[in-house]
């Protein structure tokens, strides 16, 4: 039994907070409440306008486990960067401010990377929408190693991004965001923690996500039971107004680069992996266009777009998805989302 070890490890929780006072509370009480206690929780406020802030600093002074980081804004991963500066944890793990996580969140994604000596758990997550909850499970339950996991990846791209694109579904070997240098004599190295990539505003943690997969050499193990709770209806204002085309397609680009230095032979089918989701890719430029009642819609969507979806995909509920945006008036087609459940299953909604 994994509690009953004398010496667990230690893990570094890093929460980026930026005018959360509405739901941090219970944010923070939920990371309290884990099975797992060894923890040490880094509060990191992102320049907050509200009382995020002085919410931090009362339950620090209560927890011992809890550190502080105040800061000026400067988006989610200046806050993470914020966090990582001062870990001092084995493991890390990354949790919105606004979202919740199971009491075994901890517990059992650390079981595994122990069992496994994997390099990274991914876990399945529910995504709460009103009314209704929409789980996403891992493709696959149990160890993969580096090669097989790209492997199925690139033969089952759908399936594995949509639990590659969130980064708070992980538990992650604290070596992965090590970089190691060579000393001025060539011969002495130290380590030194590598930081995100502050510039892309959206789809910063699939591009994160494509360098940690790089990086585990020792493979990835998926745990499929809901360990996070994503609210959309919190999250969506903030993630799909911002969406950029051109942030996708460099998380597109990254994740297309890992897979051909790890397995070269499948140069083909990570062409076409690229061409569909550059094509699927604007497709959900105008979801979120329209979605959020844009008045300018500059992306162009063309025959060779919708074809490349349809030919390429794997996903019956990607076709469907796309031909309505495609054939459908903007306005029945915001209709149709906001009152159709079923809709936000078409993949569309990753993140």
């Amino acid at each position: 039994m994994l509690l009953s070890i004398p010496q667990l490890p230690l893990i570094s929780v890093i929460v980026p907070i930026y005018n959360a006072e509405k739901w941090l509370v219970k944010c923070i009480k939920n990371i309290q409440a884990s099975t797992y206690q060894n923890l040490e929780i880094i509060l990191v406020d992102d320049g907050s306008s509200d009382e995020s802030g002085q919410i931090c600093d009362d339950y620090a002074k209560q927890d011992a486990r809890i550190k502080v980081v105040h800061k000026v804004n400067g988006g989610a991963m200046s806050a993470r960067n914020a966090g990582l500066d001062i870990i001092s944890g084995d493991y890390l793990a990354f949790i919105d401010s606004d979202d919740t996580i199971s009491e075994k969140y901890f517990e059992l994604l650390i079981e595994a990377l122990i069992k496994t000596n994997a390099d990274m758990a991914v876990c399945s997550y529910k995504v709460i929408y009103t009314g209704y909850d929409r789980f996403r499970s891992v493709p696959k339950s149990g160890f993969l190693s580096q090669t097989d996991l790209v492997d199925n990846f690139i033969d089952n791209f759908q399936k594995y991004i949509i639990v590659f694109s969130p980064l708070w579904n992980k538990l992650i070997k604290k070596e992965l965001f090590e970089d190691i240098t060579k000393g001025l004599d060539g011969k002495k190295t130290q380590k030194r923690i590598w930081h995100f990539k502050e510039d892309i505003e959206t789809f910063d943690d699939m591009f994160t996500n494509a360098k940690l997969i790089e990086r585990c050499k020792n493979g990835v193990v998926f745990v499929n039971h809901p360990l996070y709770s994503y609210d959309y209806d919190i999250n969506q204002s903030s993630v799909s107004k911002n969406a950029t085309l051109n942030d996708h397609n460099i998380a597109l680009v990254a994740f297309c680069n890992v897979f051909s230095h790890i397995i070269p032979s499948r140069q083909s089918d990570i062409k076409n992996i690229y061409s569909y989701r550059l094509s699927f890719n604007k497709f959900y430029a105008v979801h979120c266009l329209i979605i959020n009642k844009q008045a300018q819609i500059n992306t162009k969507l063309n025959w060779l777009d919708i074809l490349n979806v349809l030919r390429l995909s794997n996903s019956f509920e990607e076709r469907i998805g796309v031909c309505l945006i495609y054939f459908l008036p903007k306005i029945l087609y915001r209709i149709c989302f906001r009152f159709h459940s079923k809709l936000t299953s078409f993949g569309l909604l990753n993140e």
